[in-house]
C-alpha cells in the first residue's frame, strides 16, 4: 500500500481553500488542469511510499513518537504559487512562504522517528504546500507564466495533529483514508 503523513484539515479549512481554489478555476482552461478534490486537501509532512501491511506498525510507533514529542501549533498557507518552482512548475499550490520552527521541527522529528525504522532519511528540505491543481501537460504548464495575484488566500491551519495516510489511486484521480491520527501533546 502506498502511505504517507499528512496534516488533515478542519471543515472551515477545507471550506476556505475550496473558496479560492474556485477562483481560480475561472482563470484558467478546464482541459489544462486535473483539479485536487476538497476531500484530497492535506499537507503532505513524509512521503513514504510502498509499504508491505506488515511493517505498517512501525509507522504506528513513529507516528507516536512524533506525537507525544509536539505541541500543537498553527501556521498560514498564502498563494496561489507555481509548485515547485516558477520554471519548471507541476502544479498550483498554497505554501507556507515563513519559516516556522514547529512545522520544520515536525517534519524533521517525524523525519528522525521514521530512520530509526528503516525509512529513508528526506535529502530535500521540507516546504510545506498545499496542492489546489496539477497540470494536464507540458502545454499547459507553459501557459502558466502568470498566476493571478488579486486572489486573498491567506489560510491559518491549526496543528493538533498528524495523520498516517493510504493512497488508493481510482480512475486517476487518489483516494486517501486515515489509518491512524497521533494527537500532538498538549503543554
Amino acid at each position: 500500500m502506498r502511505i504517507f503523513f499528512a496534516l488533515t484539515l478542519s471543515e472551515g479549512e477545507i471550506g476556505r481553500i475550496e473558496h479560492i481554489q474556485s477562483l481560480l478555476k475561472n482563470r484558467f482552461n478546464q482541459n489544462d488542469m486535473i483539479w485536487v478534490p476538497p476531500q484530497n486537501f492535506h499537507v503532505t509532512v513524509k512521503f513514504i511510499g510502498e509499504l508491505d501491511e506488515a511493517n505498517l506498525s512501525s509507522m504506528y510507533t513513529a507516528g507516536e513518537d512524533t506525537g507525544s514529542f509536539l505541541n500543537p501549533f498553527s501556521f498560514t498557507l498564502t498563494g496561489p504559487s507555481l509548485f515547485p518552482s516558477r520554471h519548471q512548475p507541476h502544479s498550483i499550490a498554497l505554501m507556507c512562504k515563513k519559516e516556522i520552527p514547529e512545522l520544520n521541527g515536525l517534519a524533521a522529528v517525524l523525519d528522525e522517528a521514521l530512520g530509526k525504522k528503516g525509512a529513508t532519511p528526506e535529502a530535500r528540505p521540507f516546504r510545506a504546500h498545499l496542492t489546489l491543481a496539477r497540470f494536464r501537460d507540458r502545454r499547459a504548464k507553459e501557459n502558466s507564466n502568470s498566476l493571478p495575484d488579486d486572489i486573498d488566500s491567506s489560510v491559518k491551519i491549526m496543528v493538533e495533529s498528524c495523520s498516517l495516510m493510504k493512497s488508493d489511486l481510482s480512475m486517476n484521480i487518489p483516494r486517501y483514508t486515515v489509518l491512524q491520527n497521533f494527537p500532538l501533546r498538549i503543554s
